[in-house]
């Protein structure tokens, strides 16, 4: 894809984004956003736009009726994130005992000795930033959790690539593309399969991994264990670390919840801050800030008529900040006291979405994210400039700060 043409497609699928945080907005301020149209910078896409939490509820706990739509991403391959019906449940089953065995309260010491190792080595003033860290921390977590205990380094370098691909594939399927830019894009997605087919063979514990998901996996049709390898990681890396990114941005704005918190996990068993940080970081910037979803039948759903094969768009923006659910909907309150009270509800905080075809690895994450922060405030002290915050969507959602944060050695 050509530079100019990729610029639009960070900005079509950032302005996508945007306009959710634009709804939940006038949603807050008493108006009602129009029903069915998405604001783009292509202009106005119609396409049924779901922000009511209970509504939201409902469609996510009904996979039979409202199927996964991910669109020209597929070129990537198939997986237990893009399949339905009883073929996700195969591709479940391959992978999901690992990520809840690696979950276990008793593996908590090992996880946050990974973030600790990672974090520590640090040096604010070279080459290895933050998000370096994260992303290898996260990555190796990851491994570990599937058995594997190799090919950190090798694998690191595909992500922005992934991104980038994944992001192009994101914009032809919203826009009427030319075949030529599908197939290039295609091409893309199959470069980065072989280059992951050829680091997997490089690694023994890779390589064992793979010929077992190839074994268990040899009833799925068409089953490819690379391609489920990948998206797995993108899957159970990318959200960590995106989110860790947006606390890294939260931290350095808030220096006096920073401190307490620092306090806290230097002198407290017990974490009540840093988590109610960490969630409401994850209700105002959800690395997922939207699902896509077919309607499989004709539905009434919420007063509403879903026609059989309309796509539609849950808005995790918008079920999170909406105003019948919370107080200051729109605030960052790094001391909400839903979360603190543990009072708020759950039907509004989905994060790793719900129902069925909730994230596999949602406990994992959330170990995950508590050792990163930990370990990040132990170590560091952040600040910033403050200043305009950008975001960087591609499946994901990543902060662009105007500056980025500083950090300090403790």
């Amino acid at each position: 894809m050509q530079p100019e043409r990729y610029q639009q497609a960070c900005t079509l699928l950032n302005s996508i984004v945007d306009n959710l945080y634009e709804r939940s907005t006038e949603r807050a301020y008493g108006m009602t956003p129009k029903p069915g149209i998405i604001k783009t910078a292509a202009g106005p896409a119609p396409i049924d736009t779901i922000e009511e939490p209970a509504t939201a509820h409902n469609i996510l706990s009904s996979p039979g009726r409202y199927s996964k739509a991910y669109g020209l991403v597929t070129a990537l391959g198939n997986s237990r994130f893009n399949t339905n019906g009883a073929e996700w449940q195969q591709r479940r089953d391959l992978t999901q005992p690992l990520y809840v065995d690696a979950a276990r309260r008793d593996r908590r010491e090992r996880i946050e000795d990974v973030y600790h190792q990672h974090i520590a080595n640090i040096q604010p003033t070279a080459e290895k930033q933050p998000g370096e860290a994260f992303l290898q921390a996260s990555l190796s977590v990851f491994l570990e959790a599937l058995g594997c205990d190799q090919g950190v380094d090798e694998l690191v370098p595909l992500f922005d690539q992934l991104r980038r691909t994944q992001r192009q594939l994101q914009f032809l399927s919203w826009i009427p593309a030319p075949s030529h830019e599908i197939e290039a894009s295609w091409s893309a997605s199959q470069e980065i399969l072989q280059s992951l087919a050829r680091i997997m063979l490089e690694h023994p514990t890779l390589q064992r991994l793979k010929t077992q998901l190839e074994a268990d996996g040899k009833s799925i049709g068409h089953f490819s264990a690379v391609e489920e390898f990948l998206m797995n990681m993108f899957a159970g890396v990318e959200t960590n670390y995106s989110t860790l990114l947006w606390c890294l941005e939260m931290l350095g704005r808030h220096p006096a919840i920073q401190t307490r918190i620092y306090d806290e996990v230097m002198t407290a068993a017990e974490t009540p801050l840093l988590d109610a940080f960490i969630k409401e970081t994850m209700r105002c910037y959800p690395s997922i800030p939207f699902v896509v979803r077919r309607v499989d039948e004709t539905t009434e759903l919420d007063g509403m008529t879903l026609q059989q094969g309309r796509v539609i768009l849950i808005s995790i923006i918008g079920v999170h900040r909406h105003s019948d659910y919370w107080d200051r909907p729109l605030d960052f309150d790094p001391e909400r006291s839903e979360f603190l009270e543990d009072r708020y509800d759950r039907q509004a905080f989905i994060p790793f979405i719900t129902g069925q075809r909730m994230c596999g690895g949602a406990k994992l994450a959330r170990m995950e994210l508590h050792a990163g922060l930990k370990a990040l405030v132990q170590h560091f002290e952040i600040t910033s400039s403050g200043g305009r915050l950008e975001l960087d969507y591609a499946l994901a959602m990543r902060p662009v700060p105007a500056t980025r944060p500083r950090l300090n050695v403790r």
